[in-house]
């Protein structure tokens, strides 16, 4: 079994202003709407089910590459690869449409150029993604993680390798925490998940689709 989650380099965005200087990082932390990691255990006790705010974007490609990380434990024998396709000219925001667009100018990878690393991620051989990986990164069926994110350039990586994914100054972002709060955030969309059932099952179908 193979997963492929669509994510994004964003969320790096998780860590990268809390592996800042002290001096530095108090320039910037009142205008930060994520919290450290971003999903954290204050957020997975209590902000995952309020409504969602400006760090909405980058804590659901966050969840993608926690997700991927924790499937290969969760699933022995499968592999999962969460993807960052770059900045793609989709035509999803309105400055994206047009004769003259970023795509166009050479600001933006084009669809086809953006859709490789996926394709990559979901038909290369997996002995062929995993082999520049780290022993307990590329190992799927491991306890300790597995799965992995496949970049731009279609090359596999380890998720919380980047060296902002520590235990720094501000907060311990470290890639060992990081793995436990992925097993988190599943234990805790299992229990939601759960409740929607359930809640869809007394309300009726009609309610659920609302």
């Amino acid at each position: 079994l193979r997963v492929v989650n669509t994510s994004s380099g964003t969320h790096h965005i998780c860590a990268v202003p809390f592996a800042l200087p002290p001096s530095l990082f108090g320039l910037v932390k009142d205008r930060l709407p994520q919290r450290p990691g971003c999903l954290d255990e204050q957020y997975l006790e209590t902000g995952i089910r309020t409504e969602t705010d400006a760090a909405a974007y980058i804590q659901s490609k966050l969840a993608n590459v926690m997700h991927a990380s924790s499937f290969p434990a969760r699933h022995p024998g499968s592999v999962a690869f969460s993807v960052d396709l770059g900045w793609v000219g989709t035509s999803i925001m309105p400055f994206m449409r047009g004769s003259v667009n970023p795509a166009g100018l050479g600001m933006m990878r084009t669809a086809e150029v953006g859709v490789r690393p996926l394709v990559i991620a979901a038909l290369s051989p997996v002995y062929q993604l995993t082999s520049d990986l780290p022993p307990d990164a590329a190992r799927s069926s491991r306890p300790d993680g597995g799965g992995a994110v496949v970049n731009v350039l279609g090359r596999a990586e380890d998720a919380f390798g980047y060296g902002w994914w520590r235990d720094g100054p501000v907060a311990d972002l470290s890639r060992g925490r990081m793995l436990v709060l992925a097993e988190r955030l599943w234990d805790v969309t299992e229990v939601i998940l759960k409740e929607r059932t359930r809640s869809c099952s007394s309300d009726g179908e009609v309610a659920c689709k609302e």
